[in-house]
């Protein structure tokens, strides 16, 4: 199967991001986002909830652990 690769203006990356840090697999995706597209937007998903077992993390403290290590997200 031939992957067909488009080169468009806007990538998009939609996630939760509900670890204390990014690991390797999360890295590796926004990285081939951004080296494919001229712009990205990081999409980060939000409970209704403040804070739970499942989703400790707020929206501030995912969009600061995505800055700090890919500050031309921003």
């Amino acid at each position: 199967m031939e992957l067909k690769r488009e080169k468009y203006e806007v990538g998009v990356i939609v996630g939760r991001f509900q670890s204390h840090e990014l690991h390797s697999a999360h890295i590796d995706l926004i990285r081939s986002v951004i080296d494919r597209h001229p712009r990205t937007a990081i999409l980060l998903g939000l409970s209704p909830v403040k804070t739970t077992w499942n989703n400790p993390l707020d929206l501030e403290s995912r969009k600061g652990m995505i800055l700090e290590k890919f500050p031309e997200a921003s």
